[in-house]
């Protein structure tokens, strides 16, 4: 054979087979293409149903932390009560500690305030 014959021989068949090949691929892309209408609508539907999950969500989120909110300041109130009350009682605890310690000058002080306590109330206001 001559060369002359067989080049353009292989290049025809060549350029038919990338032909061939082009026109298999356009075909296999059309049917995907085909193939993924349905789940295109499906994923269509879905966005429409997931728009008024994500509304809900939101209002629970909001409500969720609206209650946090107050209960975080219940729990403040409650923990500043709790410490108002730890508060008072070191003041007791001291009180007490000073009494078991010397009694005596604990309750001539407790005396002394008494007396002035009366004094004061039942005292003349011009003395």
């Amino acid at each position: 054979m001559n060369m002359n014959v067989v080049l353009p021989v292989c290049i025809i068949a060549v350029t038919i087979g990338v032909l061939v090949l082009i026109a298999y691929l356009i075909m296999l892309l059309a049917k995907v293409r085909s193939m993924m209408k349905p789940v295109d609508k499906m994923l269509n539907e879905l966005s429409n149903e997931f728009q008024p999950l994500l509304n809900d969500m939101s209002g629970i989120t909001g409500s969720v932390n609206s209650f946090l909110g107050r209960f975080d300041r219940i729990t403040g109130l409650v923990f500043g009560k709790v410490d108002m009350v730890a508060q008072g009682m070191d003041r007791v605890n001291s009180y007490v500690q000073r009494f078991i310690k010397d009694p005596r000058v604990e309750i001539e002080s407790v005396g002394a305030g008494i007396k002035k306590a009366v004094q004061i109330i039942f005292g003349k206001k011009g003395e």
